[in-house]
Protein backbone atom coordinates (compact mmCIF):
# COMPACT_ATOMS: atom_id res chain seq x y z
CA UNK A 1 0.00 0.00 0.00
CA UNK A 2 1.11 3.74 -1.18
CA UNK A 3 1.71 5.42 2.18
CA UNK A 4 0.59 9.29 1.70
CA UNK A 5 2.31 12.22 2.18
CA UNK A 6 1.08 15.78 3.42
CA UNK A 7 3.03 18.23 2.41
CA UNK A 8 4.03 21.84 4.08
CA UNK A 9 4.10 24.86 1.71
CA UNK A 10 6.01 27.47 2.58
CA UNK A 11 9.87 26.46 2.90
CA UNK A 12 9.05 23.05 1.48
CA UNK A 13 6.93 23.68 -1.93
CA UNK A 14 7.43 27.33 -1.83
CA UNK A 15 10.43 29.49 -2.05
CA UNK A 16 9.30 31.93 0.35
CA UNK A 17 13.50 32.51 0.93
CA UNK A 18 14.08 35.01 -1.52
CA UNK A 19 10.88 37.12 -1.77
CA UNK A 20 10.63 37.60 1.87
CA UNK A 21 14.38 38.59 2.28
CA UNK A 22 14.29 41.09 -0.57
CA UNK A 23 11.35 42.77 0.77
CA UNK A 24 12.67 42.53 4.76
CA UNK A 25 15.62 44.78 3.45
CA UNK A 26 13.26 46.89 2.01
CA UNK A 27 11.55 47.15 4.77
CA UNK A 28 13.35 47.10 7.55
CA UNK A 29 16.65 48.40 5.84
CA UNK A 30 18.81 45.66 7.52
CA UNK A 31 20.34 42.69 5.84
CA UNK A 32 18.22 39.47 6.54
CA UNK A 33 19.99 36.74 5.82
CA UNK A 34 17.72 34.25 6.68
CA UNK A 35 14.09 35.14 7.40
CA UNK A 36 13.26 31.10 7.38
CA UNK A 37 15.14 30.36 10.70
CA UNK A 38 13.54 28.03 13.06
CA UNK A 39 12.57 31.17 14.77
CA UNK A 40 11.99 33.84 11.92
CA UNK A 41 10.90 36.70 14.52
CA UNK A 42 14.33 36.79 15.98
CA UNK A 43 16.06 38.01 13.11
CA UNK A 44 13.61 40.85 11.96
CA UNK A 45 15.91 44.14 12.77
CA UNK A 46 13.95 46.06 13.55
CA UNK A 47 10.27 44.98 12.72
CA UNK A 48 7.99 43.23 14.32
CA UNK A 49 6.43 39.62 13.93
CA UNK A 50 2.86 41.81 12.22
CA UNK A 51 4.88 43.73 9.88
CA UNK A 52 6.82 40.12 8.88
CA UNK A 53 3.49 38.68 8.41
CA UNK A 54 1.73 41.66 6.28
CA UNK A 55 4.97 41.71 4.03
CA UNK A 56 4.50 37.81 3.88
CA UNK A 57 1.02 37.97 2.85
CA UNK A 58 1.66 40.80 0.20
CA UNK A 59 4.04 38.28 -1.54
CA UNK A 60 1.29 35.56 -1.11
CA UNK A 61 -1.75 37.58 -2.48
CA UNK A 62 0.86 39.17 -5.57
CA UNK A 63 1.80 35.99 -6.58
CA UNK A 64 5.59 36.68 -6.01
CA UNK A 65 6.40 33.23 -4.49
CA UNK A 66 7.75 30.19 -6.97
CA UNK A 67 7.86 26.30 -6.80
CA UNK A 68 11.09 24.95 -4.97
CA UNK A 69 13.21 23.14 -7.87
CA UNK A 70 11.53 20.12 -8.48
CA UNK A 71 8.24 20.08 -6.71
CA UNK A 72 5.68 20.61 -9.41
CA UNK A 73 7.28 17.28 -11.27
CA UNK A 74 7.58 15.35 -8.01
CA UNK A 75 4.39 15.85 -6.89
CA UNK A 76 2.64 15.57 -10.06
CA UNK A 77 4.51 12.04 -10.34
CA UNK A 78 3.27 11.35 -6.47
CA UNK A 79 -0.14 12.34 -7.55
CA UNK A 80 -0.41 10.22 -10.42
CA UNK A 81 0.21 7.50 -7.79
CA UNK A 82 -1.79 8.04 -4.97
CA UNK A 83 -4.59 10.03 -6.64
CA UNK A 84 -4.34 12.35 -3.77
CA UNK A 85 -2.33 15.58 -2.74
CA UNK A 86 -2.54 16.79 0.70
CA UNK A 87 -1.20 20.15 1.81
CA UNK A 88 -1.54 21.56 5.52
CA UNK A 89 0.03 24.85 6.16
CA UNK A 90 0.11 27.29 8.50
CA UNK A 91 -1.04 30.19 6.57
CA UNK A 92 -4.33 32.17 8.16
CA UNK A 93 -7.12 33.04 6.16
CA UNK A 94 -6.08 36.18 5.01
CA UNK A 95 -4.32 34.29 1.88
CA UNK A 96 -6.15 31.24 1.67
CA UNK A 97 -7.89 31.81 -1.62
CA UNK A 98 -4.31 33.01 -2.79
CA UNK A 99 -2.67 29.89 -1.35
CA UNK A 100 -5.15 27.63 -3.77
CA UNK A 101 -4.70 29.92 -6.65
CA UNK A 102 -0.87 29.46 -6.23
CA UNK A 103 -1.43 25.42 -5.79
CA UNK A 104 -3.69 25.09 -8.81
CA UNK A 105 -1.38 27.27 -10.96
CA UNK A 106 1.82 25.96 -10.71
CA UNK A 107 0.93 22.12 -9.64
CA UNK A 108 -2.18 21.84 -12.14
CA UNK A 109 -3.59 18.27 -9.78
CA UNK A 110 -6.42 18.09 -7.92
CA UNK A 111 -5.24 19.03 -4.19
CA UNK A 112 -6.47 19.16 -0.77
CA UNK A 113 -5.38 22.27 1.04
CA UNK A 114 -5.96 22.52 4.72
CA UNK A 115 -5.61 25.17 7.54
CA UNK A 116 -3.76 24.90 10.62
CA UNK A 117 -3.36 27.96 12.49
CA UNK A 118 -2.09 27.84 15.70
CA UNK A 119 -3.21 24.19 15.65
CA UNK A 120 -1.09 21.08 15.36
CA UNK A 121 -0.70 19.71 12.20
CA UNK A 122 -0.35 16.43 13.07
CA UNK A 123 -3.81 15.92 14.43
CA UNK A 124 -5.54 17.27 10.94
CA UNK A 125 -3.29 14.48 9.35
CA UNK A 126 -4.51 11.84 11.59
CA UNK A 127 -8.21 12.36 10.49
CA UNK A 128 -6.97 12.79 6.62
CA UNK A 129 -5.77 9.41 6.93
CA UNK A 130 -1.71 10.59 6.13
CA UNK A 131 1.10 8.10 6.96
CA UNK A 132 4.05 10.93 6.71
CA UNK A 133 4.54 14.64 6.66
CA UNK A 134 7.68 16.42 5.34
CA UNK A 135 8.13 20.00 7.10
CA UNK A 136 10.96 22.82 7.24
CA UNK A 137 9.73 23.07 10.94
CA UNK A 138 11.34 21.31 13.35
CA UNK A 139 8.97 21.21 16.19
CA UNK A 140 6.23 20.34 13.59
CA UNK A 141 8.32 17.14 12.27
CA UNK A 142 8.80 16.37 16.15
CA UNK A 143 4.87 16.67 16.65
CA UNK A 144 4.32 14.03 13.71
CA UNK A 145 7.31 11.67 15.04
CA UNK A 146 6.00 11.85 18.52
CA UNK A 147 2.27 11.03 16.89
CA UNK A 148 4.20 8.09 15.24
CA UNK A 149 4.18 9.56 11.84
CA UNK A 150 6.77 9.30 9.29
CA UNK A 151 8.26 12.43 8.85
CA UNK A 152 10.97 14.43 7.52
CA UNK A 153 12.26 17.93 8.18
CA UNK A 154 13.22 19.66 4.69
CA UNK A 155 16.55 21.16 5.55
CA UNK A 156 17.25 23.91 3.31
CA UNK A 157 20.70 25.38 2.82
CA UNK A 158 19.19 28.81 4.48
CA UNK A 159 17.74 27.46 7.57
CA UNK A 160 19.72 28.06 10.76
CA UNK A 161 18.33 26.02 13.57
CA UNK A 162 20.23 27.53 16.05
CA UNK A 163 18.60 26.75 19.23
CA UNK A 164 17.35 23.51 17.70
CA UNK A 165 19.81 20.29 17.68
CA UNK A 166 17.93 16.50 16.81
CA UNK A 167 18.77 13.84 14.67
CA UNK A 168 15.55 14.32 12.48
CA UNK A 169 15.37 12.78 9.25
CA UNK A 170 15.63 15.03 7.21
CA UNK A 171 15.82 15.97 3.00
CA UNK A 172 17.46 18.57 1.57
CA UNK A 173 15.98 19.15 -1.93
CA UNK A 174 13.07 17.33 -4.18
CA UNK A 175 15.68 14.87 -5.72
CA UNK A 176 15.71 13.80 -1.82
CA UNK A 177 12.01 13.92 -1.33
CA UNK A 178 11.61 11.84 -4.90
CA UNK A 179 13.56 9.24 -3.08
CA UNK A 180 11.17 9.09 -0.14
CA UNK A 181 7.77 9.36 -1.99
CA UNK A 182 8.34 7.21 -4.97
Amino acid sequence: MQELFGFDIDGVTANSYEVLSRKVEKKALVTFLNPMTYDPYKKLGNLNKEEFMQLFTEAVINDELHPMDGAIDVLREYYSKTKRLVFITHRNGNVLQETRAWIAKHFRVPYELYQCYKCEKALIAKDLGITGFIDDLPEVVLSFINHGFKAYLYDSPWHLYEDFESDLPTVKNWHDIRKVLL
